[in-house]
């Protein structure tokens, strides 16, 4: 029978046993165990310093128990009634009272969640009712304590077992944590396992926890290594392979790795062993792929043809500033292949994990393999700095995103994907937007068309006379009702042909962007 009472019901259960138990003499009659406990009022004592070596571990754990309890039923409170808890002021506040408590042989404080529940039943917002509480235990610690002596052992202890209701109603969670994950499956059981068999609750606390050490080394010494394929087609969203297949995007000779764990001393072996058994299975080699396409029309003819294809690069700085860029011309052609370590993931690394970055940079650099790292956060890079380390790995292989590390490592392959595009480098951390001027195939193939209309549009720059024209070619059915004599011979156009009429002018302002939108 359910009592739904704000009333403490332990209480009424204490107080008839102890009647019926002084009554019928159990003790005595029956060799009940009862509590025989006599001591009134409150004793004025010192600590004994000569048992601390006894006591100290003991201690220790008590006290790590009972405030990771009352934390965890003060953020349950605090999550139902809409507040915040200041873990630091609770802590500060179970301290002092323990220490005060300890001068009068006071137990070590604690939280009960019947308590607790009974407090919220009853509507208690404030900490006043603990002058109500107050007012009837004061007397009877005083006063009233040897009326509790004939109170049975065995009643004692189901009310006890009574406050461990809540735990083991947290039995049917448990299939609920085996779908989401096994190693704390395994945690919560082997804590629950020492806790039954194990008679010492110091020890068993002190194996729980150090079972849920062995979990998170556990996890950090064999993490996983994903490979991510550009899932949207646009290169700004890259996702697991595993989970969305390899045939999305074809980024031949090019490999993006995420290493899924902080970067230790434990898993470093880990670590470079995955990288290499990912480098050896790219497919390929660097390529001309246009950039947001999967079709073989966008791709540019340069690749194969060599990197004289390309007459030159030029750069235009936000400031204003043209300037021209030879980096496909200096690159080193011995490079087959490119690893984009995605280090988002990647929050701490430390001495070993610093040294393992640096040999895996060389180890790949020896198998014609250039390492890209992207979102690497501030504090591995001023680590990285700290020990010289980009005197051998240069500055200029560190990016904000992997999209940009895809960008420049297509750029190497020889790729012109659009006729403009942005790339931004962590190295001198500026933002660069690239003019291309190499054609296509899709040009080569608008070649053969005289029937098209050519509209250039042209970007001049008055300080250094530098000018990048961008051809825009319409279809010769957009323009069905203009019609163009026709030419006895096709010739091949140049990828800037000069126009005789004078051509188009468009003001186009350019706006300082982001990559990554």
């Amino acid at each position: 029978m359910r009592v739904h009472s704000p009333f403490p019901f332990e209480f009424l259960l204490m107080l008839f046993a102890t009647l019926m138990s002084f009554a019928m003499e159990a003790g005595e009659n029956f060799n009940v165990r009862t509590l025989q406990y006599s001591k009134q009022g409150f004793t004025i004592s010192l600590p004994k310093l000569d048992a601390v070596d006894d006591l100290l571990v003991d201690s220790i754990a008590i006290a790590l128990y009972g405030i990771s309890a009352h934390l965890k039923l003060a953020k349950e409170v605090a999550k139902s009634a809409n507040y915040t808890v200041s873990q630091r002021q609770e802590v500060l506040s179970f301290s002092l009272f323990d220490f005060i408590t300890g001068f009068f042989s006071g137990l070590p404080i604690g939280a009960s969640k019947s308590r607790i529940e009974t407090l919220l039943q009853v509507g208690a917002q404030s900490l006043l009712f603990n002058v109500v509480v107050a007012a009837v235990l004061v007397p009877m610690i005083l006063w009233g304590t040897s009326l509790l002596s004939p109170l049975p052992l065995c009643v004692l202890s189901c009310v006890a077992l009574s406050g461990l209701r809540s735990v083991f109603a947290g039995l049917h969670t448990l299939t609920k944590l085996c779908r989401l994950s096994t190693v704390d499956t395994f945690s919560w059981i082997s804590s629950a396992l020492v806790a039954v068999f194990i008679s010492n609750s110091t020890n068993a606390l002190g194996t729980a926890i150090a079972f849920g050490l062995f979990t998170v080394i556990f996890r950090n010494q064999w993490p996983e290594c994903q490979v991510l394929v550009n899932v949207t087609g646009s290169g700004c969203y890259y996702a697991e392979k595993s989970r969305y297949g390899s045939d999305l995007v074809e980024e031949n000779g090019i490999a993006v790795i995420r290493f899924e764990a902080p970067l230790l001393f434990a898993n470093v072996v880990q670590f470079k062993k995955g990288i290499h058994e990912i480098v050896d299975d790219i497919k390929g080699q660097i390529m001309a792929v246009g950039i947001g396409t999967r079709t073989g029309s966008m791709k540019s003819n340069c690749g194969a043809a060599g990197f004289k294809e390309i007459p030159m690069r030029s750069t235009l700085l936000i400031s204003g500033d043209i300037v021209p860029n030879y980096e496909n011309t200096n690159v080193d052609q011995s490079l087959t292949k490119i690893a984009i370590l995605d280090c988002s993931s990647i929050n701490y690394v430390d001495t070993a994990g610093l040294e393992a970055m640096v040999e895996l940079y060389e180890e790949l650099n020896f198998k014609t393999t250039r390492l890209f790292f992207a979102c690497v956060n501030a504090t591995i890079r001023d680590q990285i700095h700290a020990i010289h380390g980009f005197e051998l790995i240069p500055k200029n292989c560190f990016y904000p995103s992997v999209h940009d590390a895809v960008l420049s490592a297509q750029q190497i392959g020889g790729v012109v994907a659009s006729n403009i595009h942005m790339s931004v480098s962590l190295n001198g951390c500026r933002d660069l937007i690239t003019l291309s001027t190499a054609n296509s195939n899709h040009d080569d193939l608008n070649q053969q068309q005289r029937n098209v209309d050519g509209i250039s549009v042209s970007l001049y720059n008055g300080s250094t006379g530098f000018e990048n024209p961008i051809q825009i070619h319409r279809p010769a059915s957009a323009t069905s009702s203009r019609q163009n004599p026709p030419t006895s011979s096709i010739a091949s156009r140049p990828s800037l042909p000069e126009s005789k009429t004078p051509p188009i002018v468009v003001l186009q302002p350019l706006r300082a962007t982001n990559s990554n939108s």
